[in-house]
């Protein structure tokens, strides 16, 4: 069993691509039978050289 723990990012295509990679990430641990733990760390910091 995969036990994910997250926050809520700013930014909502954060929040879409965490969702999408711990439910996948969750399927593999499911068939494997893996245990784990998956902390997102949710703070968004801007990067200037990808801005505008």
């Amino acid at each position: 069993m995969l036990e994910i723990r997250k926050g809520t990012a700013t930014k909502n295509y954060e929040n879409t691509f965490f969702r999408e990679f711990a439910d996948n990430l969750k399927k593999m641990f499911d068939k494997y039978s893996l245990d784990g733990l998956l902390i997102a760390n949710s703070e968004c910091e801007a990067e200037s050289r990808l801005s505008n």
